[in-house]
């Protein structure tokens, strides 16, 4: 076997390809494209374009290479990974098998905590926050840098900033530790996914979907549910809060809710309203600006329901913001919380 030149060493395995198929000439390379991806072709190709001045040790040392990962890949197809060690150990010598298997078993593994990449923050975050701060510092360092911060922020201080230290000074664990993390860790958010199963709600879950939409589209599916459900609407209602909820606010939190209405959003909403909701609206403002309202509404044409469903989609998003960070309390007409 050729012994590799420490520039072969260094290049990256794009290179080490176009090296190989250069080695391998036009007919054999040609073959070998019918396998690949358009984009694979391209990078490849532009990378064929860049070899200049091969030296014939090199393209040896590469063929060489991956005629070693073949025949390895092929005893681990045939007996697994002892018996490719075993017999490549036979072969090459012991710390060659060596080299070739830490090269294909480094290759063919996953990325750590690839299953966290489609888990939702929250869930992450339960699963994580009871965790040693180095556990917690390992599994942050291997997740997107979004989800990695929003669940740093979750976590109560001091752990945040021990965690954040850890982060900052951490040396990559073995692969042996992050396997039995990336398990500890795993079973837990199947364990956090068993209760969520167990506790789902529909009608719950149909009113957050309804919260995030909308008022027209709010509107049409819950007539078009209550022709078909009626007792179920019911329900829903009972749990989100819609334009038509407005008195059920108290007094206090309604007029934090109107701090914060634009004037002009009011008069579309007052456009098409009934005639309670529009009392309460302006009982909840000062004289003056009611008095302005009503005049501006007056002199305000006819206008597209399309804007007046945004304009009162703006004031219940206001409510629910305001109900959300704990400054005001929305009650049910029996008199319980919404919990939104």
């Amino acid at each position: 076997m050729a012994t590799p030149s420490p520039t072969t060493k260094q290049l990256k395995g794009i290179q080490k390809a176009a090296i190989l198929m250069v080695g391998l000439g036009p007919d054999s390379s040609a073959e070998i494209f019918k396998h690949l991806s358009e984009a694979e072709i391209d990078l490849l190709s532009i990378e064929i374009a860049k070899v200049r001045h091969l030296r014939s040790s090199q393209t040896r040392h590469v063929i060489d290479e991956f005629y070693e990962i073949m025949i390895a890949q092929d005893y681990m197809d045939e007996g697994g990974i002892d018996y490719a060690h075993e017999v490549l150990e036979k072969a090459l010598g012991s710390e060659k098998a060596k080299e070739v298997i830490t090269r294909i078993t480094t290759k063919s593994r996953p990325k750590p905590f690839q299953f966290a990449r489609t888990v939702d923050t929250h869930s992450l975050f339960v699963a994580l926050r009871d965790e040693h701060p180095q556990t917690i510092a390992v599994v942050l360092s291997q997740l997107e840098t979004l989800k990695a911060s929003a669940i740093l922020s979750l976590l109560d201080n001091p752990k945040r900033s021990e965690v954040a230290k850890r982060v900052a000074t951490l040396t990559p664990p073995a692969y042996e530790i992050i396997e039995e993390i990336e398990r500890v860790i795993e079973a837990k958010l199947s364990t956090t996914s068993l209760d969520k199963m167990r506790d789902y709600d529909g009608v719950d879950s149909i009113v957050t979907m309804l919260n995030q939409v909308d008022r027209a589209t709010e509107r049409s599916i819950l007539e078009s549910l209550e022709v078909q459900d009626p007792l179920l609407v019911t329900k829903i209602r009972q749990k989100m809060f819609i334009f038509e909820n407005i008195p059920l606010l108290d007094a206090r939190s309604l007029q934090r809710v109107m701090q914060n209405v634009q004037d002009e959003d009011l008069i579309k909403a007052l456009k098409v309203t009934e005639e309670e909701i529009r009392e309460v609206l302006l009982k909840s403002i000062s004289t003056r600006r009611a008095e302005t309202v009503l005049e501006e509404l007056e002199m305000t044409g006819p206008i597209k329901l399309k804007e007046v469903e945004e304009a009162q989609g703006a004031i219940v998003a206001i409510v629910r913001q305001l109900e959300q960070s704990g400054e005001i309390t929305i009650t049910r007409p029996e008199g319980e919380e919404v919990i939104g």
